[in-house]
């Protein structure tokens, strides 16, 4: 019979990268969380965030375009359609990874635009 064992050479171990131990870490960690919370709130109009809990999301991953386009989603769902404008536009001052993203966020400010005429 075989006997399983570990082998474990110490010269040859990798040693874990010093992200897991950073505040950027920390970070992304947050971010991930509070990403699926923003999903979730978008879906479920009785889903309220705090500002606070806004600005610290944000301040979470601050130079992704997904950030400020989450955020957006969430306020254009309440109807807060200047708030919603507003990080929109943020969201497209980074770099938008796919064209469909561009496209969500250009038709939402269209939407919001069109709107706005439809007032006066």
């Amino acid at each position: 019979m075989t006997e399983n064992k570990e082998l474990y050479i110490d010269d040859l171990s990798v040693p874990p990268d010093s992200f897991l131990y950073s505040d950027d870490y920390e970070h992304f960690k947050y971010f991930q969380k509070q990403k699926d919370i923003f999903k979730a709130a978008v879906k479920d109009t009785s889903v309220i965030i705090k500002d606070a809990e806004i600005q610290r999301f944000i301040s979470s991953n601050s130079e992704y375009f997904y950030t400020y386009q989450l955020v957006g989603d969430y306020y254009f769902t309440k109807g807060k359609q200047e708030d919603a404008k507003q990080y929109y536009k943020l969201a497209l001052t980074k770099e938008v990874t796919t064209l469909p993203e561009r496209r969500h966020i250009e038709e939402r400010l269209k939407e919001i635009s069109d709107k706005e005429l439809k007032l006066y």
